[in-house]
């Protein structure tokens, strides 16, 4: 998602410093002549901020107390549906799928999954879908899980085929665009912390539209939703899990 203000002026002037400009008319100038300027300038202000299992404590929490509850006495063939906004290169939302796959026992009865991955940006949404990251950002997980779910290709590793099957990328302005509906669980972290307060609010009830009843919002640490009781609870004290609430919301 684009960034506040300050955010945008302190990319805009890397951007002139970059391309050698003595200042703002002058960059402006190349931006209305050089549309590949253009093109790298809003990928620039994108906020492109991610990693497989990102604040490692969130996933244990998840895995945890969230997804126990999702699973527990589902109906046969009832899909968990996910959608995870502002996906960026796609991390996030592949985490969570192999979240959901660990979770389900063994023994159980196959759980359908569906997890929707969304951004503003065409080269994250490209690179979600292609599913194939550095072997760096790889490394970092454990060694069980590499080699269940990624295999090794000629550029990197990719996810298995399972695993990207169960996940759907697109691109979305969150502000403008139709949500998803029947969601169980929603994680949008660190997107809210970029937008203003009339910006959080329509967001905000966007989600809690979303959702199923008693479905699940996860924020980033440093968002919240205290101003917006009527609309979701603390599902956990410590991180930032939220349960809908089923009064309306007022868009």
């Amino acid at each position: 998602q684009l960034g506040r203000r300050g955010t945008i002026q302190r990319r805009i002037n890397r951007r002139i410093v970059l391309q050698q400009h003595q200042g703002l008319e002058a960059y402006r100038s190349e931006l209305e002549s050089n549309r590949s300027e253009l093109l790298a300038l809003y990928e620039d202000i994108l906020i492109n901020v991610t990693g497989f299992f990102r604040d490692p404590e969130t996933f244990r929490a998840l895995e945890k107390k969230i997804l126990p509850r999702l699973l527990h006495e589902r109906e046969s063939g009832m899909p968990v549906r996910v959608w995870v906004p502002g996906c960026s290169t796609g991390e996030e939302a592949y985490s969570i799928a192999m979240c959901l796959v660990e979770s389900i026992p063994a023994s159980s009865a196959p759980v359908p999954i569906q997890i929707f991955g969304t951004d503003i940006s065409e080269r994250g949404i490209s690179i979600a879908r292609t599913a194939t990251y550095a072997e760096s950002q790889v490394a970092k997980l454990s060694p069980e899980r590499q080699s269940r779910f990624f295999k090794r290709v000629e550029n990197g590793y990719q996810i298995v085929k399972p695993i990207r099957e169960m996940c759907v990328f697109a691109r979305q302005n969150l502000l403008a665009d139709p949500p998803f509906s029947r969601l169980d669980l929603v994680s949008c972290r660190n997107v809210l912390i970029y937008l203003d307060s009339d910006l959080q609010s329509k967001v905000i009830a966007t989600f809690h539209f979303s959702l199923r009843p008693e479905g699940y919002l996860i924020l980033g640490h440093s968002e919240s939703l205290q101003h917006f009781p009527d609309l979701f609870s603390r599902a956990d004290n410590q991180h930032k899990f939220y349960i809908k609430k089923s009064n309306r919301a007022h868009v």
